[in-house]
């Protein structure tokens, strides 16, 4: 655990992605403070990389460009990251097994992403939610502890 600037670790992650062209990224940052947090930086990356990856990847099922949309504020000592991509959601049968281990609406993969995400965000102390709309789209809500300088 260390303290760091989460921004920065999101904008790493997203500058991997960012030069391909099967996908469109939005990031809005938080203005204001540092948004440092107390968490494992490289735990944090693989959250922010397995979260923008099923993203693109459900685009692509599709033969679509992933659009995704990345919003950071700052709101009640939390920092908010708010990831949300345009990839069509996830089927209604499948939303409640979607942290679960081994599941997968995939044709490859362990089913283990969402699962290690939840567990990344839990061992932060943080919390992490979804909503997703039929034919439009999912949005991963993760709230961490703000640590102020």
């Amino acid at each position: 655990m260390e303290q760091f600037n989460v921004q920065d670790t999101i904008d790493a992650v997203v500058a991997l992605f960012a030069s391909s062209e099967r996908v469109i990224f939005n990031v809005v940052k938080a203005e204001g403070e540092a948004t440092i947090v107390l968490a494992d930086k490289i735990q944090m990356n693989r959250l922010f990389t397995n979260l923008i990856q099923n993203g693109i990847e459900a685009a692509e099922e599709k033969g679509d460009r992933a659009f995704i949309d990345i919003h950071t504020s700052i709101e009640n000592n939390n920092i908010k990251i708010v990831i949300e991509d345009q990839s069509g959601g996830i089927p209604e049968q499948v939303v409640p097994h979607i942290f679960s281990p081994n599941f997968t609406t995939k044709n490859s993969g362990t089913g283990l992403g969402l699962a290690i995400c939840k567990g990344i965000v839990e061992k932060a102390e943080s919390t992490i939610s979804f909503r997703s709309i039929q034919g439009k789209g999912t949005v991963f809500t993760i709230l961490l502890p703000h640590i102020k300088l």
